[in-house]
């Protein structure tokens, strides 16, 4: 016991510092950062586990520029998916794309992205999902108070409008891939925790 109690007690001091250390990091301003909001009550995250997807998002750069096994990479994942599943596919050039065959135009759409901005294929990464529970109340977009990575920030608010949800900043910074949850449990990246 003598032997656990000061490790636990340093345990605790680096997850109190640390805890401190990304509190204080989440509160610099960034100029780009509008002032976070308050998520109205009864929103949890969405979980990753436990039925089938009703939305899905996948960005694909130029098929002029980019490698074609990407393409091939959305085809398998919009054939594998619940017939029921609404899929966007956001390109910043659909002009390179054709469509052989969509028997369901509602099921799969795709949205432009202004041509001018850089994409990743993380769609995931600039925001998470929040739901009520209540099919009445629109979904939430949280998104980080910072996300610096190539033009994707934008992502949340253009799917946002196609959606209805509602994009809300956070306090803090984090990356939605690197959170995992299911009715119980959140799993957060370590990447996140120690940025």
């Amino acid at each position: 016991m003598r032997i656990l109690r000061p490790a636990l007690c340093v345990l605790a001091a680096v997850l109190v510092l640390a805890g401190v250390y990304s509190l204080v990091a989440s509160r610099i301003a960034d100029s780009d950062s509008p002032a976070p909001s308050r998520v109205p009550p009864g929103y949890a995250v969405l979980p990753d586990a436990g039925g089938r997807p009703a939305l899905v998002a996948c960005t694909v750069n130029s098929a002029r520029r980019a490698a074609l096994r990407n393409v091939a990479a959305i085809n398998h994942i919009v054939t594998a998916l619940h017939r029921e599943s609404r899929v966007f596919i956001l390109t910043n050039d659909r002009d390179a794309f054709s469509v052989l065959s969509n028997p369901s135009p509602e099921r799969v759409r795709f949205l432009g992205l202004p041509s001018g901005l850089a994409f990743t294929i993380w769609p995931q990464d600039p925001f998470v999902v929040l739901e009520s529970g209540d099919p009445a109340r629109p979904p939430v977009y949280l998104v980080p108070r910072q996300f610096t990575r190539a033009d994707d920030r934008r992502l949340a608010d253009l799917l946002a409008a196609e959606t209805g949800a509602a994009c809300i900043p956070s306090e803090f910074v984090f990356e939605g891939g690197n959170i995992v949850a299911d009715r119980d449990f959140v799993f957060i990246g370590v990447n996140t925790i120690l940025h």
